[in-house]
């Protein structure tokens, strides 16, 4: 009995192993080749400091994914498919690295990154470097590939996008940054300074940036507290670092972006040796080649060029050449515009903390309109623009983990100038095709010796950071001292918040658009006295957001009225003027920008509020001509496999103008009287821009794009009043934004 019982319990005992394992494999079964979501996170590690490095940005390359770290260091990506895949990390310290993994479970990697600044095919120079602090916002080569608003080979439009940049209207290239004149911001490309990187048409017109996404890595936009190791500003700087070649080998690749106008860019990156980096692109519009007019012609084009070498893993040479050319003739008037750098950098690494920077370099620029119609005892007008640099700038810098010191100097030798004989006012009413002049030529120069020397230090802690400058300069081509300075400091509330407070005095040279008028110059540097305090928070590893809050004032914005003009039409669409009569004043205001992503799908939204307000020696207390109340956009990208979904929703107020209020004369001539400066707006300019991007695994892309996607005609920009006819309810009449426009464009690699 016992023993039939023993036999029954081995059989229900076996029984129940055999069903477990009939159940095992059956789920075995029903899920082969059913691939699940896995989580693939990791921590990153500075090797120096043994510590947590935030902000590195971290991607899963075959996906299209990206996030940054958080402050423990800490990176999340969930719903991962099981795969293979290539792990990136990227940071300006670190310079970028790849890692291949393989994802069949929860995946969790700690990396430590080697800091490097140079990494040219498979040789690096390393060198610690201390972080600038404090809020500042970019785009990339990517996000000008991507996003909407790049144009007709506009560049840095989207620049526009970021809290506190407007611009005059839709298509106008020049940013408005903080409500102040463009003409007192500085933009640097690769630590050499450019008063105006663009392409113009009729030479005074800015019409889109001289620079093409393929030479660009990162545009950076400082607001209101520039290092004082730059100059010619009012505290808002530009700096364009442009880019170096990525793979190994020789690569090239043809742009027709847009299809119309026919303006194709040829670009290469060769890197022949594991020391040299070769990087090069040229753009030009071939309209003038298909049509061939006897009495008109009109063509753009740029080129760039640079070369790094890495040296005994000390040295590291950069040799930059850069430019672009303008030219339009129609009848008895000719057009000439463009500018030209060539730059020489060498950095040595005297140590692990010590580096000297030195940049020599030569900046020439040149604009020049004429008529050269003649008449009874009359002559052609004529105005030509065309100062040189020549500059020597040296930076040492020593780091030692948290703290940061940094001296150097720039002199810079000061050529030529601008000639004329009529001021640059009596074109302003495009009436440049009538104008005559008797006047003896003019010259005005702009030449001399400048020099400056600073000095700039910080240190950074678990509490918080300090950052302290102090600069002296001459410019020589008036004589004129001055003594500026930057402070900025930080406290770390927790992991997650960062409040920031920053203060700086900065000077602008006069413009070189003012010297055409005055005789006579007696000019006076401008002065800026930023404030800002603000606060960076992290909602999550996800989603971050910065909010500002700033005050400045103004002094000797110029030294004189130079100028008096009432077109709206011009000073809108030259941009770049010395027109707004505008001596001294205020503006303040708030902005807020969050930047997000969630699964595939990405974006950024920005908003500002502000007044600028200004006065002169006549008016008091009115807006400034780029006062800009409210700027808000809101941008998002979707990918879907292959393709880039994405779209940008613009909504911004006008710059203000000083309406016609009625008209003087009788017969077929009349003269507008106008009424308060800058005391009308017209309404709010809204637009949707859309755009839908196809890449290729082998490097080809396919775009469509459109403009104004709702069809809003209600983006008035100027008045015209017409002075044939009397001031009426139809005159002025009311001009338009920006109309409906779609277009297409696409990349090969060759």
């Amino acid at each position: 009995m016992g023993l039939l019982n023993l036999s029954r319990d081995l059989y229900l005992n076996l029984m129940h192993i055999f069903k477990t394992i009939l159940l095992t494999v059956f789920f075995i079964l029903l899920t082969w080749g059913v691939s699940r979501a896995v989580t693939v996170s990791g921590k990153v590690i500075d090797p120096e400091s043994n510590k947590p490095e935030g902000g590195v940005v971290t991607g899963i390359e075959e996906l299209n994914l990206i996030t940054e770290t958080d402050n423990h260091g800490i990176f999340l990506f969930n719903d991962i498919p099981e795969g293979k895949y290539t792990l990136y990390f990227s940071h300006k310290n670190y310079g970028t690295e790849k890692i291949n993994i393989k994802a069949k479970r929860d995946f969790f990697i700690e990396k430590r990154l080697e800091r490097k600044v140079y990494n040219t095919g498979d040789k690096q120079i390393l060198y610690s470097s201390f972080p600038e602090t404090g809020s500042r916002h970019s785009i990339t080569r990517d996000n000008i590939k991507d996003y909407p608003m790049r144009g007709m080979g506009d560049t840095s439009h989207l620049l526009q996008t970021l809290p506190g940049i407007g611009g005059g209207f839709s298509l106008a290239t020049v940013p408005i940054i903080r409500g102040n004149n463009p003409l007192y911001n500085k933009y640097y490309i690769d630590d050499i300074p450019v008063d105006y990187p663009f392409h113009y048409i009729a030479a005074f017109i800015p019409l889109f940036s001289g620079l093409n996404e393929e030479s660009v890595d990162e545009i950076i936009v400082i607001k209101g507290n520039s290092p004082v190791s730059t100059g010619d500003n009012l505290g808002n700087v530009i700096n364009i670092k442009t880019r170096t070649a990525e793979q190994d080998g020789a690569h090239a690749r043809l742009i027709f972006d847009p299809v119309l106008p026919l303006m194709p860019t040829f670009a290469f990156t060769v890197i022949p040796y594991k020391d040299i980096s070769i990087v090069g692109s040229i753009r030009r519009s071939d309209i003038d080649w298909f049509i061939d007019t006897e009495d008109s012609n009109i063509y753009f084009q740029d080129y760039f060029f640079k070369v790094e070498y890495n040296h005994f893993n000390k040295h590291r040479f950069t040799f930059l050449a850069h430019g672009s050319n303008d030219e339009m003739d129609y009848e008895e008037y000719t057009a000439r515009s463009g500018y030209s750098i060539f730059g020489l950098k060498w950095e040595y690494l005297i140590s692990k903390n010590l580096l000297l920077k030195t940049v020599l370099s030569r900046y020439r620029m040149e604009q020049y309109l004429k008529n050269t119609q003649v008449y009874t005892d009359r002559v052609g007008a004529y105005v030509r623009i065309y100062p040189e640099q020549e500059r020597l700038f040296q930076e040492f810098s020593f780091t030692e983990k948290k703290y940061y010191l940094k001296a150097g100097y720039e002199y810079v030798n000061h050529k030529n100038g601008c000639e004329a004989n009529i001021a640059l006012a009596d074109i302003a009413n495009i009436d440049f095709l009538e104008q005559t002049s008797t006047d003896l030529t003019v010259y005005f120069p702009v030449e001399g010796k400048s020099y400056s020397v600073f000095i700039q230090g910080g240190f950074e802690n678990s509490i918080g950071w300090i950052n302290l400058g102090i600069k002296h300069e001459k410019y020589g081509p008036l004589d004129n001292k001055s003594n500026s300075y930057s402070a900025d400091a930080g406290y770390f509330v927790n992991n997650n918040t960062t409040v920031y407070l920053k203060h700086s005095v900065n000077y602008a040279h006069p413009d070189i658009y003012y010297y055409p008028g005055e005789p006579d110059p007696d000019f006076e540097d401008a002065k800026a006295i930023n404030w800002a305090a603000g606060s960076d928070y992290k909602l999550s590893n996800k989603i971050l957001l910065n909010a500002e809050l700033y005050y400045s004032r103004y002094k000797n914005l110029n030294s004189d009225i130079l100028y008096s003009v009432s077109d709206e039409f011009y000073k809108k669409f030259a941009q770049l003027h010395p027109f707004s009569e505008e001596c001294e004043g205020k503006t303040y205001g708030g902005e807020l920008y969050v930047k997000w992503m969630w699964r595939s799908l990405s974006g950024r939204t920005s908003y500002s509020c502000s007044v600028s307000k200004r006065s002169n020696d006549s008016l008091d207390d009115f807006y400034s001509d780029f006062d800009q109340t409210h700027l808000f956009r809101f941008l998002i990208s979707w990918n879907w496999g292959k393709w880039i979904f994405s779209s940008i929703w613009h909504m911004y107020s006008s710059l203000p103008y000083t309406p016609v209020a009625g008209s003087n004369g009788s017969g077929e001539d009349y003269t507008a009287y106008y009424g308060e400066r800058n005391s009308e707006r017209f309404g709010m300019h809204h637009r949707l821009d859309l755009k839908a991007l196809y890449k290729w695994e082998d490097g080809k892309r396919f775009y469509v794009e459109v403009w104004n996607a709702l069809i809003n005609q209600t983006n008035t920009i100027f008045e015209y009043f017409d002075n044939d006819e009397p001031y009426s309810s139809g005159n002025p009449e009311n001009f338009n934004d920006l109309p409906f426009f779609i277009w297409a464009g696409f990349e090969l690699c060759i």
